[in-house]
């Protein structure tokens, strides 16, 4: 049984559509060296990254029973999912992010018994009048994103099979977001997933609370080593990372992390280059670990990736979600 059954109960391709056309006139040579300018030019934006690129998980990874898609677009996200879903993976977690203005988004599918949902909102109440529906159809909240699209608010969930109650709110700022999880908590729910975004200049927070008592954590700090002492650290008391979110809070950089208790192994990888990420994916799809969580952040114009990989281990699913 794989992550997402235990959680809920890249080939590159570069599409240069214009080529370059030969260039004419009595300056032959000086035309000559201005084209050759103009390619290598070309080919340090792509190497750079400045450009999109579309990466899978089939080129260097091939034993991962999952994939990633990386640098889409909403409606090839949508045609993505359409796509694997026919192979028989499912969308779980989704990542936005912003390059030179533009929005894209990346993607992990999991095989699995089960089927998600995904949806895109310009607004809170268009985005619960959807999540109306989908709880009629036995699907509930399981990823939330809220990001700034055209300086428009958007909201972003992925819905998965599930009859376990839960909680969700929005707007929150640090301080009462603690004292929210600890009231939730009294009440029998814990946290499994945490948005960080921007509204009005201000940095507010997100929530999805599951009915559960599981033992859970929460830890937000600026300091990267810190984080991952803290990883360390719960990890030795049983708790695994189900959740991370790395964000800029009045420009200092935030890392935060959701924890529940767990048996089975867990490995971290922060902001990496995609040469590093996919060593590390590689790594760790040999020791049978799947990717359950990804962030991707713009650093000094760069894509810098990081990644949350877990045993494929039921108690994962099945204590986040209660599929059977």
């Amino acid at each position: 049984m794989n992550w997402i059954s235990s959680v809920q109960n890249l080939h590159r391709q570069t599409d240069l559509t214009r080529p370059l056309k030969k260039l004419s006139g009595h300056n032959g040579g000086v035309n000559s060296f201005l084209l050759v300018l103009f390619s290598v030019f070309l080919l340090l934006v792509l190497l750079g990254g400045c450009t999109p690129v579309v990466y899978t998980d089939e080129e260097t990874t091939q034993q991962s029973n999952y994939q990633i898609w990386v640098d889409l677009s909403w409606n090839s996200l949508v045609q993505k999912k359409k796509t694997l879903e026919k192979k028989g993976l499912h969308l779980v977690k989704v990542s936005p992010y912003i390059i030179q203005g533009k929005n894209y988004y990346a993607g992990i599918w999991h095989p699995g018994d089960f089927e998600t949902r995904l949806w895109k909102a310009r607004s809170w109440s268009e985005f619960q009048t959807q999540w109306e529906t989908f709880k009629m159809d036995d699907f509930r909240l399981f990823d939330l994103e809220i990001f700034d699209e055209q300086k428009r608010q958007r909201f972003v969930g992925v819905w998965i099979e599930s009859d376990l109650p839960r909680r969700v709110k929005v707007n929150i700022d640090w301080k009462a977001f603690l004292v929210l999880r600890n009231t939730l908590a009294t009440e029998g729910y814990r946290l499994i997933d945490i948005e960080p975004y921007v509204l009005r200049g201000k940095i507010k927070f997100a929530g999805i609370w599951v009915e559960s008592d599981a033992d859970h954590r929460l830890w937000k700090t600026s300091n990267k080593k810190e984080f991952i002492r803290k990883w360390k650290e719960f990890d030795q008391q049983g708790l695994k990372l189900v959740d991370l979110e790395i964000f800029r809070e009045s420009g200092r950089k935030k890392y935060a992390g959701v924890w529940l208790a767990g048996d089975d192994e867990q490995h971290l990888w922060i902001e990496g280059s995609w040469r590093e990420f996919r060593n590390k994916q590689a790594e760790f799809d040999r020791m049978d670990m799947q990717l359950i969580d990804l962030e991707v952040d713009i650093e000094r114009g760069r894509k810098v990736f990081s990644g949350v990989w877990r045993g494929v281990a039921e108690e994962v699913l099945t204590s986040l979600e209660g599929i059977q």
